[in-house]
């Protein structure tokens, strides 16, 4: 029977049973008093004989099984050498520092046994670990905390180091996108470059690293998360705009950036200049990238998260644009790209975001996503959607093989980040089932989608969209660390005839974000 239920056996009525199974049991109840469970195993292993004839034999045999299975997990319950985990151990003596690690991989295994079986741990047992829990308990929250702080300087290594990669893709990426280019060609080179980036740098330590989302490479009028299939054929055209978005994490801190670049002839490489953007889309650009430089310098501690919607809302109204709805800026966390204190970039009636207060040591993507067009972001086709994330909130006991096999590969390898479904392992070597087992998550959402959505244009103009991501660290000095950006000279100028000349704005753009002392020490070395 499974562990912890009884079995027929035990069920059975008392006259059903054969005396020398009674005689037996207390035998083994004697034993088991006696804390002797050798002498345990070796009595049930040899006491109980059934005849193969006998009406009983079955029955008997049952309980043979269940007493050897019992006898084993008390051998489990009752280990000997628990007692010389409290001692203390020299730092310096490796081989007595083994051998208690081996003690403590042998406790987990036999805890994991009996909470299988149902069978609780010994008293002595059970006041320890109480004892444990709420003495260290506390600290252990504390430790933990405070390695994922800014205060941690390693922490700090490590985003900025995730950063470092994410700005190398990208100078990388923006020669590339250029006219007859295509989609998913330009995605799969900065996703290999990411991963073999990663690989090569905290050699030797037991970290895990990995694309925190995966490179999606959206056009025009669509705002955002389009991920191209392999079988994609989209191609890059003159005058395209192309939105760019990726990230990914060391060790679960993460670091994720946007750009816009208008697609040309012209390469940008860095060494060639960048022809500059007019029109409608320049008015885009620069809308973007002003709004983008205020959330920076309102986006500081003691400030509250509704005060950047409305100084973003004057920037686009000089502009001529549109803020688009539904697009916040989210604070990150260890593994969490999306934390649940966000910065609403413009309210909607169907979103209510309470105000909370913004703290040093925090970690935000600023995301700024205007347009010329609505504002408003609508999903066309839900096939295109190709972005997902593990709903770590909801459970589903599935039933066809294919979605279990997918369910798996995903928990395995992206449990908590986003993922496109070209990362993902097909079951059996057939692609098809990836399809099949991802539907059966979908309906009982196992998963968050990302869907590729679109604004329109108004009164039958042209709608061009511009999104600017950065990844921005609170540092706890009180000054901001903008940790993702594109090298200026790759980027194009853009020529509006209009501009900001509200005082209020233009004083919030004045403010430095950077550290004074930073400067000084590099005026220094030159």
């Amino acid at each position: 029977p499974p562990h912890g239920e009884p079995s027929e056996a035990e069920n059975a009525s008392p006259n059903k049973r054969s005396n020398s199974t009674a005689n037996d049991d207390a035998d083994c109840n004697n034993n088991n008093n006696n804390n002797n469970s050798s002498s345990v195993v070796n009595h049930v292993t040899s006491g109980i004989h059934p005849a193969p004839n006998s009406e009983d034999g079955d029955l008997a045999l049952a309980r043979l099984l269940q007493q050897q299975e019992r006898a084993m997990l008390m051998m489990y319950a009752n280990p000997e050498d628990e007692s010389e985990d409290d001692e203390d151990v020299d730092p310096n003596d490796d081989v007595a520092l083994a051998r208690r690690l081996q003690r403590e991989e042998e406790r987990e295994q036999r805890a994991r046994l009996l909470a299988l079986a149902g069978v609780a741990p010994p008293r002595a047992q059970q006041q320890q670990q109480q004892q444990e829990d709420a003495e260290g308990g506390e600290e252990e929250e504390e430790e933990e905390e405070e390695d994922q702080d800014l205060t941690n300087s390693d922490v700090v290594t490590k985003y900025k180091a995730a950063a470092d990669i994410t700005n190398k893709c990208l100078v990388t990426l923006l020669p590339k996108l250029v006219p007859g280019a295509k989609l998913i060609d330009l995605c799969k080179t900065v996703d290999d470059m990411m991963n073999a980036e990663l690989a090569a740098i905290f050699k030797g330590k037991k970290l895990e690293k990995g694309i925190a989302f995966p490179c999606c490479l959206s056009l025009n009028n669509v705002v955002g998360h389009y991920c191209p299939a392999d079988d994609d054929t989209v191609t890059l055209k003159a005058g395209d705009v192309a939105k760019v978005d990726f990230g990914c994490h060391i060790d679960g801190y993460i670091a994720t950036q946007a750009h816009t670049h208008v697609v040309s002839d012209s390469a940008a490489d860095g060494a060639t200049p960048v022809p500059p953007v007019t029109g409608r889309v320049a008015d885009a650009v620069a809308c973007a990238q002003t709004c983008f430089d205020a959330a920076v310098r309102l986006i500081r501690p003691g400030k509250k998260t509704d005060e950047v919607d409305k100084v973003l809302a004057k920037i686009a109204e000089v502009y001529g644009c549109q803020i688009v709805e539904g697009v916040m800026t989210h604070q990150m966390k260890r593994f969490v790209i999306d934390g649940n204190k966000v910065i609403p970039n413009k309210p909607a009636t169907d979103q209510r975001v309470d105000s909370q207060e913004i703290e040093a040591g925090e970690v935000y993507a600023v995301d700024i996503v205007v347009s010329t067009g609505e504002g408003r972001s609508r999903m066309i086709d839900e096939r295109q959607t190709t972005v997902y994330k593990r709903a770590l909130d909801m459970e589903y006991k599935l039933k066809m093989k294919a979605a279990r096999a997918v369910f798996s590969d995903i928990n395995k390898r992206f449990p908590a980040l986003p993922f496109t479904t070209r990362y993902l392992e097909p079951p059996e070597g057939k692609a098809s089932l990836i399809k099949l087992g991802m539907k059966e998550l979908l309906d009982h959402e196992l998963l968050y989608a990302y869907p590729v959505l679109y604004d329109k244009a108004e009164k039958d103009g042209e709608c061009h969209v511009v999104q600017v991501k950065g990844t921005i660290l609170l540092m706890p000095s009180g000054w901001s660390d903008r940790v993702t950006k594109v090298p200026p000279e790759m980027v194009a100028e853009a020529k509006s005839d209009k501009k900001v000349e509200d005082q209020e704005i233009l004083d919030i753009l004045a403010t430095s974000i950077d550290n004074p002392k930073k400067k000084k020490d590099k005026k220094k070395k030159k």
